[in-house]
C-alpha cells in the first residue's frame, strides 16, 4: 500500500509530467486540465482513479498552493501552462540566439497580455520592441494612448510591426490613415469610442465609434463594420441606458447596457462592463449628439461638394410643368420668363402669385391654377383655407381636362361660402353638348375627425354649396396614430424575429404563442394588423381617386387638415397610378420634388430635426453640443413618407413590370432620407431650404444616379420593367389592395434571410453558376435557335417579296415587348 506521502511525490513527478510536456508547446484545452486535475486529486487522496467528495479532505486549490503559502506544492496546471507560455513570449523577445528566432509563432493573446503587464520596454534601436503591443511609451502601450487608432489596425500588424518599422517615414500614420479612410466617409470625423462592447443582438464583441454622422460598430473578430450595429445619428429615435424590466432579468451581473431604437424599425442593444467609464461617458455625450440644435450641426452641412451648374428646384418644377403641358423645355433657361412662357392651355395656366412666398410660405412659387381664375381671386381663395393653402393643381390630363388638385381644409367661417376656385376645378366640357362632369372632394380624414376639427377652426366642404360635387372621406388616420402604430410594429418585429435585441435564440422566446393565439401574442399581432390596415387605407384612397379620374374623367380635390401629410401621400400615390412617367427613375424624382418638397411636407418636423439655421454666421462645428429649446416636438414625429414608399412597394409587387426601379431602390432611398447625409430633405418647406442653402449640400439624386451608372444590372434597376406593358394608368381593384408587410425594409434587421425572399433576379443574372446546368443548357439552346432564326430572316429579306409565303396560308403574328430586340 503506497502511503499518501509517496503518492504526493508521484503526483508531482509522474502524473503532472505529461500535461506539462504538452503545455510546453501550446495551451491545453480546459477539459483536459479538468480531467488531469481530477485524476491527480483522486490518486492523491484515495489512491484510486476516482474519488468522491468525502475522501477529499482539503480543497484542491489550497493543496496546489506553494509550500511557503501553506500548500503541498502541487502544480496548478492552468497557471503552470500560462507561465510556460509566457516564457516562450519572453524568449522570443529577448534571446536572439534561439534557433527558432524569426520563425512565425502562434499568437497567444493571454500570454502576451501577461508579459506586457509584467514588463516594460526600454527602446534602443527599436528592432525588438513592438510598436503597438509593448509598453515603450513611458510604461504604456500604444493602445492605451491611442485606442481609437489601435483598434482599427489589423491583428497581424499589431503583432509584428516594430517600433523602428513604424517610425521610419511615419509608417504608423500611413496604417492609421488607410484604415480610417476605409472606415469613414469624406468629412466624417470620429469624436468618441467605447471599447469592449458586445452587440447583444448577435453576441458579437467589438468597439463603438461615434462620428459627426453616425454610430459605428466594428467587430473585434473581423475588424469590419457591422451593418446592424451601425446607424446614422439622425436615424436614432430613442436612446436608453437604463434597462427596462424585460432586460433586467436577462442582463448579466455587473453589466450595463445601451438600447437604441431607430426610425428604420431597428432595435440595437450593446452591453458592457459597468466599470467601463470611457464608454459610459461616450453614452452621456451621445445623448446630446443625436439632438442637434441647428441645421449646421447635421452632417450634410459638414461637407461642401464642388459647385456645379445643377438646376434649381424652381427650374426643375418648371420642367415638370412643361411636361404636363406637353411643351418643350430648354435645358438651361436663362430666365424664369423663358421657363414659364406658353405654360397654359385653354383650361389651365401657371401662376407666380406666390413669388417670394408672399401668399403661402409652405407652397412653391409657381402653381398651376384654372385659366378662368385671376390672381386676385387666388388671394381671396387663400383666405378661405388653413395656412393659406388654397386649391392648386398637381396633375392634369390634357385629353379630358380632368385634374388632381390639393389644398388644406377650409376655415369654419367659410364652410357655407362658395369658393369660385373650387368650382373652377370641375372638369370642363370639351363640347357644348357634353354633360357637366362631377367634382369629387376627397377629405382624407374620417368624417368624425373632420367634424371634430371644427372646434379648431377647420372642417370640411358642404356638398350642397357646390353644384355637381360629392364629398368623400378616405378615413386615413393622423400622424399621431401612425407614430404609435409604428412603435408597435417595431416592437412586434423585434420581439418575434430570428435576431432580437434581447439576444435570446428564437426557440427560447417561445414564438409558438404567435400561432396559438396566446393573449400577449394576440396583442402583438394586432399591432402588425393595425399598421397594414393603415397602408390599405392609403392604397384604397389612391385607387379610388385614380378610378374617378380615369373612369369618369372627373376632377378630384384632395385635402386633410393641413394638406402636407396625408394629402401628400394620396396625391403622389395617385399620380404614380395615373402617369407611367412617375414610375421611372426620372419621374420618381420629379414626383417627390413636386408633391413632397415643393408642396411643403414637413420633413424636419416628422424626423425630429431642427428647421432653422443659427444665423447668418454658422457656429463653429464642434461636438458635443447641448440641445436646448429648439428641438422639434416628439409629438410631431411620424413615418409619413415611409408609409408612402411601402405603398409603392406593394404596387411594385402587384405590377412587377410597371416600375423601372426596384424595391431595393426604395429601401436605400428611405435610408438616405433618414440619414440626413444629403440636403434635399432638410427643413419643412422650399422657403426654409432656400434660406438654409441646402443646395450647397450633397444631392441624393446624384448619389443614386452614380450608383446605377456603375452597373447596368444594379440592384436598383428592375430587370422585369416593361414600359409597353403598362403605358397608361393603373387602377388596382380593392381586393388586390390587402397588403403584406414590406419584408425587404422591416425584416432586414430581425429576419435578414427572409427579408430578401431568396436570391433576387439581379443575382441570378450576375451569377449564372447558380442556375442549374439543365436550365442553363436549355437557355443556351434557345439562344442558338434565336440566332439561327435571325439568320434565316436575314436571308428572307434578300428574296423578292412574292417569294415569301406563310406555311398553310395562315398569317404569322409576333406579339410581346421583345419583338424589336429579336
Amino acid at each position: 500500500m503506497i502511503t499518501r506521502a509517496s503518492r504526493l511525490v508521484l503526483v508531482k513527478t509522474v502524473i503532472t509530467a505529461r500535461p506539462v510536456h504538452h503545455m510546453l508547446v501550446e495551451a491545453a484545452p480546459g477539459w483536459m486540465l479538468e480531467e488531469a486535475a481530477k485524476c491527480m486529486r483522486a490518486f492523491f487522496w484515495a489512491g484510486k482513479k476516482e474519488a468522491n467528495g468525502g475522501q477529499c479532505l482539503v480543497a484542491w486549490d489550497s493543496v496546489c498552493k506553494p509550500l511557503r503559502l501553506g500548500g503541498l506544492g502541487i502544480k496548478n496546471l492552468r497557471m503552470q501552462g500560462l507561465a510556460l507560455r509566457v516564457r516562450w513570449e519572453w524568449l522570443q523577445r529577448t534571446d536572439s540566439s534561439r534557433p527558432w528566432k524569426g520563425l512565425r509563432m502562434a499568437n497567444d493573446r493571454q500570454a502576451s497580455e501577461v508579459l506586457n503587464s509584467l514588463a516594460t520596454v526600454q527602446v534602443g534601436d527599436g528592432r525588438q520592441a513592438l510598436f503597438w503591443k509593448d509598453r515603450w511609451l513611458n510604461g504604456r502601450t500604444t493602445e492605451e494612448v491611442a485606442p481609437v487608432v489601435t483598434a482599427l489596425v489589423t491583428t497581424r500588424t499589431r503583432n509584428r510591426r516594430s517600433v523602428q518599422e513604424a517610425l521610419i517615414d511615419n509608417g504608423f500614420v500611413v496604417v492609421a490613415q488607410d484604415v480610417m479612410e476605409e472606415l469613414l466617409l469624406e468629412h466624417e470625423v470620429a469624436f468618441g469610442q467605447g471599447h469592449s462592447a458586445d452587440l447583444w443582438n448577435t453576441h458579437e464583441a467589438g468597439t463603438i465609434y461615434v462620428t459627426n454622422f453616425r454610430l459605428i460598430f466594428v467587430s473585434k473578430a473581423t475588424k469590419s463594420v457591422v451593418e446592424l450595429g451601425t446607424i446614422p445619428l439622425t436615424a436614432i429615435e430613442e436612446l436608453k441606458d437604463v434597462p427596462s424590466k424585460g432586460y433586467q432579468r436577462l442582463l448579466p451581473p455587473e453589466r450595463s447596457m445601451l438600447e437604441i431604437r431607430g426610425h428604420d424599425t431597428r432595435v440595437i442593444v450593446f452591453i458592457f462592463k459597468s466599470e467601463n467609464k470611457h464608454l459610459k461617458k461616450m453614452i452621456d455625450d451621445l445623448k446630446k449628439w443625436i439632438k442637434p440644435v441647428h441645421l449646421e450641426h447635421i452632417y450634410a452641412f459638414s461637407s461642401k461638394p464642388p459647385a456645379d451648374m445643377a438646376m434649381s428646384s424652381a427650374m426643375r418644377l418648371y420642367k415638370e410643368y412643361h411636361r404636363l403641358f406637353h411643351k418643350w423645355f430648354a435645358q438651361s433657361p436663362s430666365t424664369s420668363f423663358e421657363a414659364r412662357a406658353h405654360l397654359q392651355n385653354k383650361w389651365w395656366r401657371v401662376s407666380e402669385i406666390n413669388s417670394g412666398y408672399k401668399l403661402c410660405e409652405s407652397y412653391p412659387t409657381q402653381l398651376i391654377v384654372p385659366n378662368s381664375i385671376s390672381d386676385e381671386d387666388l388671394f381671396l381663395a387663400a383666405t378661405y383655407r388653413m395656412g393659406g393653402r388654397f386649391p392648386a393643381i398637381s396633375w392634369f390630363d390634357n385629353g379630358s381636362g380632368a385634374v388632381l388638385a390639393r389644398s388644406s381644409q377650409p376655415k369654419i367661417q367659410y364652410l357655407r361660402v362658395r369658393d369660385e376656385l373650387v368650382s373652377a376645378l370641375r372638369t370642363p366640357s370639351i363640347h357644348h353638348t357634353d354633360p357637366q362632369r362631377k367634382l369629387y372632394i376627397v377629405d382624407v380624414r374620417d368624417k368624425i375627425s373632420a367634424v371634430g376639427n371644427m372646434a379648431k377652426g377647420g372642417g370640411s366642404e358642404l356638398g350642397s354649396v357646390y353644384e355637381d360635387t360629392e364629398v368623400c372621406y378616405s378615413e386615413v388616420n393622423n400622424i399621431h396614430a401612425m407614430r404609435t402604430c409604428f412603435h408597435g410594429l417595431r416592437q412586434y418585429v423585434n420581439a418575434y424575429g430570428s435576431i432580437s435585441s434581447d439576444g435570446a435564440p428564437l426557440h427560447e422566446r417561445d414564438p409558438i404563442s404567435v400561432w396559438t393565439q396566446a393573449p400577449k401574442s394576440v396583442v402583438d399581432i394586432s399591432k402588425l394588423q393595425t399598421w397594414l390596415s393603415h397602408i390599405q387605407s392609403i392604397l384604397t384612397g389612391a385607387s379610388y381617386i385614380t378610378a374617378k379620374i380615369t373612369g369618369e374623367s372627373a376632377s378630384v380635390l384632395v385635402h386633410c387638415s393641413d394638406g402636407w401629410d396625408r394629402t401628400s401621400q394620396l396625391v403622389s400615390l395617385s399620380c404614380l397610378l395615373l402617369d407611367p412617367f412617375y414610375r421611372t427613375f426620372s419621374g420618381f424624382r420629379a414626383l417627390v420634388e413636386k408633391d413632397w418638397l415643393a408642396f411643403g411636407h414637413k420633413f424636419s418636423a416628422r424626423m425630429g430635426l431642427p428647421n432653422k439655421m443659427a444665423g447668418e454666421k454658422p457656429p463653429k462645428y464642434e461636438l458635443p453640443w447641448h440641445a436646448v429649446g429648439s428641438i422639434q416636438s416628439v409629438k410631431e414625429r411620424s413615418p409619413i413618407i415611409l408609409q408612402w414608399l411601402e405603398c409603392i412597394a406593394h404596387l411594385l409587387f402587384m405590377y412587377p413590370c410597371a416600375f423601372e426601379f426596384s424595391s431595393k431602390f426604395l429601401v436605400d432611398f428611405m435610408d438616405a432620407v433618414l440619414s440626413c447625409r444629403f440636403g434635399n430633405f432638410l427643413c419643412d418647406s422650399e422657403r426654409d431650404r432656400e434660406q438654409a442653402d441646402v443646395a450647397s449640400c450633397l444631392c441624393i439624386w446624384k448619389y443614386l444616379a452614380d450608383l446605377r451608372a456603375s452597373d447596368n444590372l444594379h440592384e436598383h434597376r428592375n430587370p422585369l420593367y416593361d414600359p409597353q406593358r403598362h403605358n397608361g394608368p393603373i387602377v388596382p381593384p380593392p381586393p388586390a389592395l390587402v397588403p403584406t408587410l414590406w419584408s425587404q425594409f422591416y425584416l432586414r434587421w430581425s429576419c435578414p434571410v427572409e427579408s430578401h425572399g431568396g436570391v433576387g433576379v439581379q443575382e441570378l443574372v450576375k451569377t449564372p453558376y447558380m442556375i442549374p446546368d439543365c436550365v442553363l443548357f436549355c437557355f443556351i439552346l434557345f439562344c442558338l435557335q434565336l440566332k439561327i432564326a435571325a439568320e434565316l430572316i436575314g436571308e428572307f429579306e434578300c428574296l423578292p417579296i412574292d417569294e415569301i409565303h406563310p406555311i398553310g396560308e395562315k398569317s404569322i403574328r409576333v406579339v410581346g415587348s421583345n419583338v424589336k430586340k429579336l
